[in-house]
């Protein structure tokens, strides 16, 4: 029997031959939605819940009309359906539902979907639905109901969507989510299978609006274990040419400290380019562990956090949750774990305002322990990822002084 290769998938989601168990996941997202249940997909980042929904809707085809938009850059609810609706002109009969309800208002766009370019139709029906984007999205969500086959509609980064409007119209974003979960039960043709690199539910939690996503099903999706992230590794190098000698592929999961599949083909990319450079395929648990605590944390993996940190600042923005975030992050990186005093006493030196410290340290916490920044136990917080922590403990603990030994504050 030949040992499967795994080629790399670095910098893109996984498909065909490049995606990597995650078979149960799959089939159970699967099943819920082909019974009518919309499902919101929570985890870690780069953990593959873009190559699980991609894999998903692949899995739905052609018993159903899928649809998949992404929208991280996207400002308001009316950007977001015009996307929509531009996604699913590519289905057949679609178009011409949608025209017969919005007609005329949709201007040179209703007679050129079939010879402009997405990127231009969307900003033409943007245009056309930002006055009344409500009742326009309902005709979006009607006209997909009506065709001949259940549709699922895929909305990746939906919580940074929520987030950007919640900071610019609390109000707004209410009603946003109101008409989310109104069409989700009008129409039960269509159901919504919603991902995101960051968590929907502590950013709602915030805000008082956890109710509003009642109806999506929550989904977790975790990093690999070990036998799965040895596994991946060994084929991972297997595809590249190497030689991983006793104990080297299991060497990967111990030195990450956690199998996030995005870490697993950075670091294996990295011994494969040792290797290389040494002019030997064969690979040791040494040259991992080598490996990893040289160009690795070093350069590799360094784009990726930063990326990651710009996301707790896009969910924390500017200010005291921000501050108190990555002095919690910074405590339990240096001291290795973060104690529940600690914490306290970080709170009690940042935020200046006493009576918002302990619903401001609660949902800093809830968004660390939600991104899967840190885990509880009854002894406090810790990592989950090793590759996290001696990255942030390698960049912010020059200068950073220890909870314990800071002047109390009153």
């Amino acid at each position: 029997m030949t040992e499967p290769v795994l080629p790399p998938a670095l910098g893109n989601y996984a498909a065909d031959e490049r995606f990597w168990d995650r078979e149960r996941e799959v089939a159970e997202l699967a099943a819920y939605l082909r019974d009518g249940q919309s499902m919101l997909v929570i985890g870690p980042r780069r953990v593959g819940k873009t190559s699980v929904v991609r894999r998903v809707l692949d899995e739905l085809r052609p018993s159903h009309t899928v649809v998949f938009i992404d929208v991280e850059q996207h400002a308001n609810p009316a950007a977001m359906f015009a996307a929509l609706a531009a996604e699913a002109s590519r289905e057949a009969g679609f178009w011409p539902r949608l025209i017969g309800r919005l007609g005329k208002r949709l201007g040179v766009a209703a007679d050129r979907v079939g010879s402009v370019d997405l990127g231009v139709l969307k900003v033409e029906l943007q245009a056309a639905m930002a006055a009344v984007w409500q009742d326009d999205a309902r005709s979006v969500i009607a006209s997909l109901a009506e065709g001949d086959q259940p549709a699922v509609v895929a909305v990746d980064e939906l919580p940074l969507l929520v987030d950007r409007v919640l900071r610019d119209d609390p109000a707004g974003a209410e009603v946003f989510l109101g008409v989310l979960r109104g069409m989700a039960e009008e129409f039960r043709n269509v159901r919504w299978l919603v991902s995101g690199s960051i968590g929907l539910e502590p950013v709602l939690h915030r805000a008082g609006l956890t109710g509003t996503v009642t109806h999506l099903r929550s989904y977790p999706i975790d990093a690999w274990d070990e036998p799965t992230t040895a596994g991946a590794a060994a084929a991972l190098g297997r595809a590249a040419g190497l030689d991983l000698a006793g104990g080297a592929a299991a060497a990967v999961h111990q030195q990450l400290g956690l199998g996030v599949p995005y870490h697993v083909q950075l670091l294996m990319d990295e011994v494969r380019r040792d290797a290389a450079r040494r002019a030997d395929s064969a690979v040791t648990a040494d040259d991992v562990a080598r490996v990893y605590g040289g160009p690795f944390l070093s350069s590799a993996v360094r784009a990726h956090l930063l990326h990651l940190e710009s996301r707790l600042d896009k969910v924390l923005g500017e200010g005291d949750a921000l501050r108190l975030a990555r002095d919690l992050l910074t405590q339990a990186a240096v001291a290795d774990r973060l104690t529940a005093d600690d914490a306290m006493l970080l709170a009690r030196d940042l935020v200046e305002d006493g009576a918002d410290r302990p619903a401001l340290l609660r949902h800093v916490l809830e968004i660390l322990e939600n991104d899967a920044y840190l885990s509880r136990d009854d002894n406090g917080w810790s990592y989950r990822s090793r590759v996290v922590r001696d990255w942030w403990r390698q960049t912010n603990q020059l200068g950073f002084v220890l909870a314990a030994d800071r002047s109390p504050q009153p």
